[in-house]
């Protein structure tokens, strides 16, 4: 399970990391850059991470904590540390600390053996479920975020 919530983890990160990445390609073109391209980076660890290569896990890994280090450095380096940037720094951490422990504590990656069919699924909906909160929260820090409509309030395009 800890692979499966290492790949929820990613995914979160990677989104979190693309939305601040977007917001300083006007003022921080290199650090757009950098972020843009560790976004992608973490968004494709998060597809192995989820798919199961094993072989891959500790490689995603080192991707994630560079994800959640670039979070934080992205802050320092533009005078801007807040929920965004929090928040990806937090899922490319714990990211990287599921899919490291996935690894090393079965040996092979493969830890679908040890829940049952039910039990999986509930600790998937229930990691998925945390995952989106958080994303949810860092991608509304972001500048896009501060655009999008609020929910609740229909508008009519006319």
């Amino acid at each position: 399970m800890s692979r499966t919530w290492g790949g929820c983890a990613a995914l979160g990160a990677g989104l979190v990391l693309t939305g601040i990445g977007a917001e300083h390609l006007g003022g921080h073109p290199a650090v757009a850059a950098a972020l843009l391209a560790l976004a992608a980076g973490t968004l494709g660890s998060a597809v192995v991470a989820l798919r199961g290569g094993a072989t891959h896990l500790p490689r995603a890994a080192v991707v994630l904590a560079l994800a959640g280090g670039a979070g934080a450095a992205s802050g320092l380096a533009t005078q801007r540390f807040g929920a965004a940037e929090l928040t990806a720094s937090a899922l490319g951490v714990l990211g990287a600390v599921l899919l490291g422990a996935s690894g090393h504590v079965t040996g092979t990656g493969d830890d679908r053996r040890t829940e049952h069919g039910a039990t999986r699924l509930v600790l998937l909906v229930l990691g998925a479920l945390a995952v989106a909160a958080a994303c949810a929260t860092g991608l509304a820090a972001t500048e896009a975020g501060d655009h999008a409509v609020p929910h609740g309030l229909h508008v009519h395009h006319g």
